[in-house]
């Protein structure tokens, strides 16, 4: 680009501080050879005409930058900038840039300035948090810049939500909408449905940039903690296992072996009525000549379970102030999240004043609304209440003889990971209770 002259190698860089986000990426360019300076542009071309002053002063034989388009994103820009360049006889090496000539010059700036400007404008729509490009998510539509409710398919999900909130159980919430709606959808869909964050009220992007009340949400926060808690509980669990109805379902395992006991039913001879056992689904092994464990009642199974969690669940909570309170760590982070919304409050009015130009306050509002989604997520993970508070009803007996097999489900699943039992002089009994906030034991060799 002209003739060069002894003198200096110096840098020049571009960033757009909407669409490159970071201003530090002077320090992670690697330039391919020792350089004097490095000038570094951030939204306007202060640096630049730093640049093109000192180069007045000191003699500069060469510029690298990046790409052509650094100097311009436009070929009216970019021509206008080797102008001033080319007249100090400057020489201009694009070092990431197959373009030498010309004309190869100006297809690459036109080309990389259509995907910036393309870039820019997805990236101003997710700083003012409006939705990504594409289809709306089923349950919504898009309109004015955001989601609103689409209520004919809000109402399917919801209703989804609630069955699954309920009884606990994805593949029979996803029966019950194709029973009721006729809305035939994959497990994975319904899955999807109960963790997809759109349907919490928030937009999440590749960038992985949330917006936290972008929109009107589908699911509640509390019903959206229930559900994390519930699709964590069952995670261990078989699917048959997870969506079936009888308070013990997937919790048994036998001591000996360590194989998970299934629920079968022995209807009488009369037909009138029936029995629950509990069977071993692989123990004993026939090779060695062992036996297999019989059967056991549920019913007994299931009175001496709820007399052994009285029994060890007291001791398994420990006393008073022995496990952090979540209610202490839930105001925590509460003031945390105040703190974050005061801030984002206040941007306006620095934006007004001049302290923050249009671009950056948009980068940090951004900034605190992923962090509030974080804080609020973190938030929604804490169980329910102190255990401590809890013990005073769940240690007696009466509270779950008196529950529903499906409340008893509820809470069976909420409190305990594994119950195990042992046949051991022609009885069977409950030798131990693995509770779901103690570490799970080592699996049986």
């Amino acid at each position: 680009m002209g003739r060069s002259r002894s003198g200096r190698v110096v840098a020049y860089g571009y960033g757009d501080p909407v669409l490159d986000g970071s201003s530090d990426a002077p320090a992670s360019v690697d330039w391919g050879t020792e350089v004097a300076a490095v000038y570094w542009d951030w939204g306007d071309r202060a640096a630049f005409e730093e640049l093109i002053t000192q180069a007045q002063q000191w003699p500069t034989a060469r510029v690298l930058v990046r790409r052509w388009s650094d100097l311009g994103e436009t070929a009216i820009a970019l021509s206008q900038r080797l102008n001033q360049l080319t007249a100090l006889g400057i020489e201009v090496v694009a070092i990431a840039s197959a373009a030498t000539d010309p004309l190869g010059q100006w297809e690459e700036v036109q080309r990389e300035g259509r995907s910036r400007q393309i870039g820019r404008g997805h990236a101003i729509a997710r700083l003012e948090g409006r939705p990504p490009p594409g289809r709306a998510p089923f349950g919504y539509r898009r309109g004015r810049g955001r989601y609103v409710l689409d209520r004919a398919a809000a109402v399917i999900v919801r209703d989804l939500v609630e069955h699954f909130l309920l009884y606990g159980s994805l593949r029979g919430a996803v029966r019950h909408i194709r029973d009721r709606h006729g809305q035939t959808v994959a497990v994975a869909t319904g899955r999807r449905w109960l963790t997809s964050p759109v349907y919490r009220g928030e937009l999440v992007y590749k960038t992985g940039d949330r917006v936290p009340n972008a929109h009107p949400a589908i699911i509640s926060p509390g019903d959206a903690a229930q559900i994390d808690r519930l699709l964590r509980r069952n995670q261990p669990l078989g699917p048959r296992a997870a969506s079936a109805p009888r308070s013990l379902a997937g919790l048994v395992r036998c001591d000996r072996c360590g194989c998970p006991m299934t629920i079968s039913a022995t209807n009488t001879r009369q037909g009138k009525g029936h029995y629950l056992y509990l069977r071993p689904t692989a123990c004993g092994d026939r090779d060695r000549g062992e036996r297999p464990c019989p059967a056991a009642p549920y019913d007994r199974i299931l009175t001496l379970a709820i007399a052994r969690i009285c029994g060890d669940l007291p001791v398994a909570i420990g006393p008073p102030g022995a496990a952090p309170d979540p209610r202490a760590i839930a105001a925590h982070l509460a003031d945390a999240i105040a703190a974050k919304e005061n801030l984002l409050a206040q941007l306006p009015d620095l934006e007004a004043q001049g302290i923050f130009d249009r671009d950056s306050a948009r980068l940090r509002s951004a900034h605190l609304r992923t962090e509030i989604a974080a804080l609020q997520a973190e938030r929604s993970r804490l169980p329910p209440g102190s255990l401590t508070d809890l013990a005073g009803a769940i240690v007696l007996p009466r509270f779950w003889h008196d529950l529903s097999e499906t409340e008893r489900r509820f809470y069976f699943r909420e409190f305990i990971r594994t119950i195990r039992i042992l046949h051991r002089d022609r009885q069977w009994q409950v030798s131990a209770i693995n509770f779901a906030f103690h570490p799970a034991p080592p699996s049986p060799p």
